[in-house]
């Protein structure tokens, strides 16, 4: 069941129905089973993992707070369990073939047989989510939850399951033990994210995706279409990570609970650093707060500081698959930010317009795209810096793309004035211009929108 299906839409609406006509503890249990449901509409074995990873982290949390003396203990079980259950589904093939590769290269046969592994769609959201509680109550941030109903829901909440965004315990558990009221203004809100989020997944991200895979699929497209391509794929990963971001928002914001915003208009990034802060910010949030901290920050000299934005990186880059190029994206990543470091102690940087550093960034994440986007190094080698430049074409691949990202633009604008409305209208104005926005966003899919759509990218994750 994918978020743009009508199934989903009509599961939603019953939910929402049945959700606002039941008291506090039996709203909480209809979204723990309809969350349940969710997930085993994929695959249902794979719902056994999900209630695996809710009753650790229930239990871990449950023993360091009973049992302080061995917290420590208690606490480096529930890190390995969660993180090896995670290493075993989405890197353990990818271990095996490197080991037969590196034996190979002595000269010596070996032939270990891969394993038949499905990847629990989300794994790598919920193990960080779960992970966070048990960590967060060892460092008593956050208080211990007793009710294992409302532990279990933190970790396996529908709207925020598969793609997150990864939330804290002290914002999500707090709203599920707290009364959510009805309001009108959050429910056409909700669904004018939701309208946002389909149009960006079907009539941008598909759209644009199409031209990405059409260049990607060549042998030898030349770097002119090669870096077209990369330029699409700049477009496609945003609008539909995006996209299912709003959805997921949307659909949250319908039951009354506030999902964290993951994406703060990336494209106006000044900096590598500046960008992180806007780009998968519940992600880049959770490595800062639960690794590079706890390695010291930039708290203990400049090399330690180094290798600890390496150490931070090189995960996130793992942490998006089993695969050279995500650590070849990640240490990309982390280079941009130590050199970020060393160059803005010069006088010059300061002086240089804020246009142009939003550019150069935009060009350099641009590049990292590449690694994101293909797994084949050599063919980023060989078609990124040589070949025909392909012009005219060309041209004519970066007008559709343009013409594609003029409404996430206007969005943009859209939302800031926004905000300078909702401080100077009623609510009633604001239900009126939800309802506008939605009905908007539904005529664009109507007219614009692609008849075939694509899971979301970040469902590998």
């Amino acid at each position: 069941m994918t978020f743009t299906s009508l199934n989903y839409l009509f599961f939603l609406g019953g939910v929402g129905l049945l959700y606002w006509l039941l008291p506090l503890k039996k709203q909480n249990i209809l979204l723990l089973a309809v969350s349940y449901y969710f997930y085993a509409f994929v695959e249902i074995k794979l719902a056994i993992i999900l209630a695996i990873y809710s009753v650790m982290t229930y239990l871990f949390g449950l023993l360091i707070e009973r049992d302080r003396s061995h917290a420590k203990i208690y606490l480096l079980f529930s890190i390995f369990g969660a993180i090896g259950t995670l290493g075993y589904f989405k890197y353990s093939n990818f271990f095996i073939s490197q080991v037969t590769k590196l034996i190979s290269g002595y000269g010596l046969e070996i032939n270990l047989a891969t394993l038949y592994i499905i990847i629990p769609i989300g794994i790598s959201f919920y193990a960080f989510q779960s992970l966070s509680y048990v960590i967060d109550v060892y460092n008593k941030k956050t208080n211990y939850r007793n009710n294992i109903i409302d532990v279990a829901l933190f970790v396996s909440f529908f709207p925020q399951l598969l793609s997150g965004p990864i939330e804290r315990s002290n914002k999500l558990l707090t709203q599920f033990e707290n009364k959510r009221t009805y309001n009108i203004e959050n429910i056409t809100s909700g669904l004018a994210l939701i309208s946002w989020g389909f149009f960006q997944k079907l009539v941008i991200a598909d759209n644009v995706g199409k031209i990405c895979d059409s260049i990607f699929s060549s042998d030898s497209p030349g770097f002119g279409l090669f870096w077209t391509g990369v330029l699409a794929f700049s477009v496609q990963i945003f609008a539909d990570f995006s996209a299912y971001t709003d959805i997921a928002r949307g659909s949250s914001r319908i039951l009354g609970i506030e999902l964290s915003k993951n994406f703060n208009n990336p494209w106006l990034s000044n900096s590598p650093t500046n960008f992180w802060k806007r780009w998968h910010i519940t992600l880049s949030s959770w490595l800062r707060d639960y690794v590079y901290i706890p390695l010291g920050g930039n708290r203990k000299g400049t090399m330690i500081a180094i290798r600890n934005v390496i150490i931070v990186f090189l995960l996130g880059g793992i942490w998006h698959g089993a695969s050279w190029n995500f650590v070849i994206w990640g240490f990309y990543h982390a280079v941009l930010v130590i050199t970020e470091t060393f160059v803005k102690q010069f006088q010059f940087v300061l002086r240089i317009p804020r246009i142009l550093k939003v550019v150069l960034t935009t060009i350099l994440f641009m590049f990292g795209w590449s690694f994101f986007r293909e797994s084949d190094i050599s063919y980023i080698i060989n078609n990124g810096f040589t070949g025909s430049p392909n012009t005219l074409f060309t041209l004519h691949l970066l007008v559709l793309i343009f013409i594609y990202t003029i409404p996430m633009f206007v969005f943009i604008i859209m939302i800031k004035k926004r905000h300078i409305v909702i401080t100077r209208f009623n609510s009633y104005i604001m239900v009126i211009l939800n309802t506008i926005l939605g009905v908007i966003c539904v005529t664009g899919i109507l007219m614009l929108g692609t008849t075939t759509t694509n899971d979301f990218i970040y469902y590998i994750f």
